[in-house]
């Protein structure tokens, strides 16, 4: 049996509450469903980026419906020409003087930085690589002695401090991108040049080992479900950390292992898992995702949020999965047929891991999947999608 690597696991989709990808077809629109499409001034979007080399050009995101978000992590994808005390994305108050973003040359000269209000989480990070993608990322862990705040740039921590007081968001939040934030209604503070790839939020502190993990979306947006993407190319970054070479990517001499082919298997399941009435909260029917290795029976990987190992056997029609602390995978049956496999989590007929099987070579490969948690029978809901009735449950 494999053993399970003690590795930094991929942010789940439960803990992503912010998403832009500025993908064809979705190109104003944030894929969890938690904010408003966003307003354009002075930006446009074309081939899947969002350009603000115009003067104080920004785009602007509101409506939040999601939890309120404390602990949290800023994430962004760009390419950087120039800016003054400005930068790709910005959590603020729509009502007081409250905000935190990833800032370029406002106070530390001309490195990037957290912003905030009256400087309160203020800390240098180091200088742009200039005219070529790179990730930025900002993460805040609350604590006894205030808010931890990190700086990570293209996965490598760069600084690391507790300033001031921390602050929180919640429905009445606004997100800005190009610009550094905005005091009242109409003031607005800083600016970019460049282009943005992709944006995201999580509530939840990232460590800067799970931010070199992320990938930015690689499926097509236009015609497949944003949230699928995501969990097929966070799920593809942990395979091919877990792999210890690139397994998983688009270019791959096999076909079914490029993330378009997988986020094709994950966005027909999540389909057959809402048409079924199956739900955790809010609008998303994904509650966390798995993923892994297996080799001949044995299974080695990921499930989602909670960061469990899962490792265990598949053998016969039968998953042996243990989640380490989660519980078992197949304690009442599992089964998997035409790389399809369907998982009864703890004997909770509404609780069921499900998802695909792709070979590698020989008896090797990987799995994606999700859980999700169902009205009605698991079972009789996802008949259809594994090809037959779901064996002995």
């Amino acid at each position: 049996m494999l053993i399970a690597l003690a590795l930094a696991l991929p942010a789940s989709a439960q803990e992503l509450v912010g998403h832009w990808t500025f993908e064809d077809g979705h190109a104003l629109d944030e894929s969890t469903g938690r904010w408003s499409p966003l307003v354009l001034t002075g930006a446009t979007v074309s081939d899947g980026q969002l350009d603000v080399t115009s003067t104080q050009a920004r785009a602007l995101a509101r409506g939040y419906i999601g939890p309120n978000i404390s602990a949290r992590t800023l994430v962004s994808w760009l390419t950087f020409a120039d800016g003054t005390a400005g930068g790709p994305l910005t959590l603020d108050h729509q009502d007081f003087d409250q905000f935190d973003g990833i800032v370029f040359n406002e106070n530390f000269g001309d490195v990037w930085q957290s912003g905030s209000n009256s400087t309160l989480r203020n800390i240098p990070g180091q200088s742009s690589s200039g005219l070529a993608p790179e990730q930025v990322a900002i993460s805040y862990q609350p604590g006894p002695l205030g808010v931890t705040v990190t700086i990570c740039q293209d996965g490598v921590q760069v600084a690391q401090n507790v300033p001031g007081v921390d602050a929180s968001y919640g429905a009445t939040s606004e997100v800005h991108m190009g610009i550094r934030h905005v005091l009242g209604t109409d003031d607005v503070r800083g600016d970019m040049t460049g282009t943005i790839e992709e944006n995201r939020i999580y509530a939840v502190a990232l460590r800067c080992e799970e931010i070199a993990l992320l990938q930015p979306s690689t499926c097509d947006a236009s015609t497949s479900d944003p949230e699928a993407c995501q969990i097929v190319d966070d799920s593809a970054a942990f395979i091919n950390d877990q792999a210890g070479t690139d397994v998983v990517h688009e270019g791959a001499s096999n076909a079914r292992l490029r993330p378009s082919s997988l986020d094709g298997h994950v966005t027909v399941l999540k389909a057959a898992l809402t048409d079924g009435g199956c739900s955790v909260s809010g609008a998303s029917p994904i509650s966390r995702m798995t993923s892994g290795l297996y080799t001949g029976p044995d299974l080695d990987g990921s499930v989602g949020a909670q960061r469990d190992h899962a490792s265990g056997r598949a053998t016969g029609r039968r998953i042996h999965a243990d989640l380490g602390g989660g519980g078992v995978v197949g304690d009442t049956y599992s089964s998997y047929g035409g790389g399809r496999f369907v998982a009864d989590i703890d004997g909770d007929t509404n609780r069921v891991f499900a998802g695909h099987f792709v070979r590698t070579t020989g008896r090797n490969g990987i799995w994606v999947g999700v859980e999700a948690t169902c009205a009605t029978h698991p079972g009789d809901v996802l008949d259809a999608w594994f090809g037959e009735d779901v064996p002995n449950w």
